[in-house]
């Protein structure tokens, strides 16, 4: 059984990476519309 802190652990890197990847993907729509 997982414990608490795991749970939590997980749930944080899952939070951590959708903006990693909302952020990279907002970026590059950005850079492509300057003409980059």
């Amino acid at each position: 059984a997982e414990t608490y802190g795991e749970i939590a652990r997980a749930s944080l890197q899952g939070f951590a990476d959708g903006i990693e990847r909302r952020t990279l993907d907002e970026l590059i729509s950005f850079c492509i519309a300057r003409g980059f």
